[in-house]
């Protein structure tokens, strides 16, 4: 966890500054065509469902309030494939990852994803780190099974992970009247949250 603040922290603490002056609607994200979205804001003040598909150390290290991890390699799988990538390039590591995640694997963790997509059909969201090959990859699985393409977040984890650093420095701006935020239970300084938050930047 990210020391005495976690990205979870993070965006509670964003929530209350910015919830009393922003009302999004989720119904907003709702259509007959969901896209890909970047709209950060939105997904946050709203806790708008996700469905993190990173492995679990990744998801234990840091994720956000409204996400549930279903992944589609676990710890050890991902390792296998970081491995491969390394020694070997991305089109050998895709291989072996789909070597991996084959039969009744694969139908289980599908079973899982569906149920997320089944359960919030018209606004949650995937993401994986960067919203690239994982994501995407079970983006596809999904509407291979399903017939129903389901939305992604552009840039994943590392971005959202990004607009919340940013809006905090934003929040944070030293006119700001408010001088304190309650935060999981407990009071925080403005300074205190600010200095704590720069530690997030080093991962």
């Amino acid at each position: 966890m990210f020391s005495s603040l976690s990205m979870r922290k993070v965006q509670i603490l964003l929530n209350t500054v910015l919830g009393a002056s922003l009302s999004v609607e989720v119904r907003a994200l709702a259509n007959s065509h969901r896209a890909d979205t970047t709209d950060f804001r939105c997904l946050f003040l709203n806790d708008v469902p996700l469905m993190d598909v990173r492995a679990p150390v990744e998801f234990e290290k840091g994720s956000f309030l409204s996400a549930v991890n279903f992944p589609l390699m676990n710890d050890e799988e991902r390792h296998q494939v970081g491995i491969c990538y390394k020694e070997r390039g991305q089109d050998a590591a895709i291989e072996l990852g789909n070597e991996l995640v084959q039969g009744d694997l694969k139908v289980a963790r599908l079973k899982e994803w569906t149920s997320f997509c089944d359960s919030h059909p018209n606004e949650g969201y995937l993401f994986c780190f960067r919203g690239g090959l994982r994501s995407n990859f079970v983006q596809r699985w999904i509407e291979e099974e399903t017939g129903v393409r389901y939305p992604l977040v552009t840039g994943g984890y590392k971005a959202m992970r990004t607009f919340l650093i940013e809006e905090l420095d934003r929040s944070l701006n030293p006119k700001s009247p408010l001088e304190l935020v309650v935060v999981c239970n407990r009071y925080l300084s403005f300074l205190d949250v600010y200095l704590s938050s720069r530690m997030l930047l080093s991962l």
